[in-house]
């Protein structure tokens, strides 16, 4: 009979359970990233510059209308055979762009939407006098800057 009532008083003691949400929170800066996959190859003939293959990057954004991509040409030959003593002057730097934003033939472009992006880069100039052979270097910069 004492085996039953202290059963009973166990099962008629309310058991008091609680619980609570655990919250987490993280945040995600605003990033923009260019990356050269591929360098690109110049076409130096006489005193002529071009693009014989683009440049292709990759840039990936993670906020729209909150970056801009802009090239800026080669302020001249980074490198070039001993001997050479012209002047490269590099005219132009265009950019096409396919992907989350598409361009063609630019200097600059606001990326509206947020994602991948593959840009392919040309530039172009002269020379002031006959380019001797050898092998001739020139950096354009491609920049994503914030708006």
């Amino acid at each position: 009979m004492m085996n039953r009532i202290w059963i009973g008083l166990c099962l008629s003691i309310p058991l008091v359970v609680q619980a609570e949400d655990v919250p987490f929170s993280g945040d995600v800066s605003s990033y923009c990233t260019v990356n050269v996959s591929s360098p690109g190859t110049l076409s130096v003939s006489g005193t002529s510059i071009s693009t014989q293959t683009d440049a292709v990057v990759s840039v990936q954004n993670n906020e729209a209308n909150a970056y801009e991509l802009n090239i800026v040409a080669p302020t001249g030959f980074s490198s070039t055979p001993a001997g050479y003593s012209g002047i490269g002057t590099f005219s132009q730097a265009v950019f096409d762009s396919s992907g989350a934003n598409i361009a063609t033939d630019v200097t600059k472009l606001t990326l509206t939407n947020l994602g991948d992006d593959t840009v392919s880069v040309t530039v172009g100039g002269t020379s002031d006098t006959v380019m001797i052979a050898g092998t001739y270097q020139a950096v354009a910069v491609l920049s994503c800057d914030a708006l």
